[in-house]
């Protein structure tokens, strides 16, 4: 009768399946963040993008012959990238931005420029530390109107 009772004991598999899934759940929980981090980084760099080209197009245009009325001329472009920044959801410091009305991109002159910098930082720093605080920088030129 003991010898029926250890047999039955080591041929018991009913808790395997939460051993292993204590296991392999941390390590796959860390790949999942890890994932929807770096995917939200992409999409914050994507972000900062889309606000320098809508400020260097902005900007670009306010060169022209209404550059003294427009919306975006002079200091202005600085809050017009913020209000599109917001947009997307990411504040950006005024200091984080910096425009040039008479720069040269790709070889050519007479271009606005807009660059912002902006520094990312993950939520979980301890799981996912090449992310942890991560600089991007997004520059954006346009034409100056006539």
């Amino acid at each position: 009768m003991t010898l029926k009772l250890r047999t039955g004991w080591r041929s018991d598999r009913s808790g395997a399946s939460a051993v292993e899934f204590a296991l392999v759940a941390p390590v796959f929980l860390a790949c999942l963040l890890g994932i929807v981090e770096f995917g939200r980084a992409m999409w914050i760099h994507n972000a900062l993008q889309q606000a320098a080209v809508a400020g260097a197009r902005c900007e670009g245009i306010a060169q022209g012959s209404v550059g003294s009325t427009a919306a975006c001329g002079g200091a202005s472009v600085t809050s017009y990238v913020q209000t599109v920044a917001s947009g997307w959801g990411i504040t950006v410091p005024t200091s984080g931005i910096s425009s040039t009305t008479s720069t040269t991109c790709g070889g050519a002159s007479g271009f606005s420029s807009v660059t912002i910098t902006y520094t990312f930082s993950t939520v979980a720093p301890q799981i996912v530390p090449a992310l942890a605080s991560m600089p991007m920088s997004a520059t954006a030129c346009f034409p100056n109107q006539p």
